[in-house]
């Protein structure tokens, strides 16, 4: 019997350890989505260039804007001629989601060539 109660001191604290490790991973996932969450609320204040993209796939974020989420938009986007793909953040409802759809082109608002900051100002449902 001690043997047991030696091993489920340890077995406790190693509980303890997987929570705390899961717990960061967790946070460390969402940084990327807050930092580009960041560099859209304050798209209007740095300068930049637009241009436009074609959307690949998109992705909900778990924060929201009064009751419209964040999406993660990864697009293609050419600087200098050459294809790549990025992703930045916009703010849609649930109306403008249904119609998402691979290709559809995006305004992107970039500073720098490649991009320091990255914003997408609207998705072009029109076309």
């Amino acid at each position: 019997m001690n043997i047991f109660s030696d091993n489920l001191s340890l077995f406790a604290v190693g509980v303890k350890i997987l929570i705390v490790f899961v717990s960061l991973k967790g946070l460390k996932g969402q940084k990327e989505d807050s930092i580009q969450i960041q560099q859209w609320l304050s798209r209007e204040s740095w300068e930049g260039g637009t241009a436009q993209g074609k959307l690949k796939t998109w992705k909900q974020t778990t924060t929201t804007n009064n009751y419209n989420h964040y999406y993660i938009l990864t697009f293609e986007f050419s600087f200098g001629g050459t294809p790549r793909n990025y992703s930045a953040v916009i703010v849609l409802n649930a109306s403008e989601v249904i119609k998402l759809k691979k290709g559809v082109p995006l305004k992107i608002k970039h500073q720098e060539i490649p991009p320091e900051n990255i914003a997408v100002l609207s998705v072009e449902f029109d076309n």
